[in-house]
Parts: structure tokens; C-alpha cells; sequence
């Protein structure tokens, strides 16, 4: 998708930096794309034995506990700020105004944000220009110690 089309999806982009990082697949999702997955679709399925990946330990609900949670067992825990900390990887997690989960994008090392779109491009992006009518706003930004990632 070009990405004039992502800014008219997410009008919150408006000017500010946005590049797409690789083709639209749906091989993935945003959830399993912050954690570093990029082999499974990662969903709550309520089935143990569902279609789908879900970390044991996390409550498989379309939840905000159910998805920090999921971060919480990758060693994350909640964050103060949104601005980058050299050793330190960031989530953050976007919920519409009910407080449903709605996306996560992870903080890059050069302090950008990358996300998967659904079933689209991932994308470099800035960390507000997703909110807006389709992800909600960030609602929550965990944090982990780069050393205790495993790389």
C-alpha cells in the first residue's frame, strides 16, 4: 500500500515521517510483530488449540490485561514515558474509548516506532500518528531492559 493511503486511513500522520518496511502479508499481526514474531498469527482465540498463537499465561482475551499480560511474560512492565531510553525496548499499546485493545508498536533503536497495519505493510512510523479513529490512542507503554530481551 502506498503511503498516501496509509495517510488517508490514518489522518493523524498528516506530514510527519512515515515508511513502509515491507510488503502487506497477513502471515502476522501487530501483536506477534511487537514481540518480535513474525511466523505466527498471534490472537486470543478462546480454543487452547485454536488457529491461532497466544503465550501461555495470558488470559486468551481481547483485553488490555490479556495483552500486557503477554508483555509482562516477555519481561516487559510499565513504562513513564514514551521517549526513547538507550537499553531500554518500549511497547506501546493503543485502545479505542471503550478500552479495547486495538494495536501495539514497538519502539525502534533509532527512538521511531515500527508497526504491522492488519494485514498491510509494517511501517516506521511516529507514535501518534496512528491514533485517531481506527486505533484509538496509546493507552499504556511498557518497558523492558534490553539485555533482558534475550539479544
Amino acid at each position: 500500500m502506498r503511503e498516501d493511503v496509509l495517510r488517508s486511513k490514518f489522518p493523524s500522520l498528516g506530514a510527519s515521517y512515515l515508511r513502509v518496511t515491507s510488503p502487506a502479508t497477513g502471515d502476522y499481526t501487530c501483536i506477534g510483530y511487537a514481540a518480535g514474531d513474525v511466523d505466527r498469527v498471534w490472537k486470543p482465540d478462546p480454543w487452547p488449540d485454536g488457529l491461532y498463537y497466544w503465550p501461555r499465561g495470558a488470559p486468551r482475551e481481547d483485553t488490555m490485561t490479556g495483552w500486557t499480560r503477554v508483555f509482562e511474560l516477555l519481561g516487559y512492565r510499565a513504562g513513564e514515558s514514551r521517549d526513547f531510553e538507550s537499553g531500554v525496548e518500549k511497547v506501546a499499546l493503543y485502545a479505542d474509548l471503550s478500552g479495547k485493545p486495538q494495536h501495539v508498536a514497538r519502539q525502534l533503536p533509532n527512538g521511531r516506532w515500527t508497526s504491522k497495519i492488519g494485514t498491510m505493510e509494517d511501517v516506521e512510523h511516529e507514535l501518534d500518528g496512528l491514533e485517531g479513529e481506527s486505533y484509538g490512542r496509546v493507552v499504556l507503554v511498557l518497558e523492558r531492559r534490553s539485555d533482558e530481551s534475550g539479544t
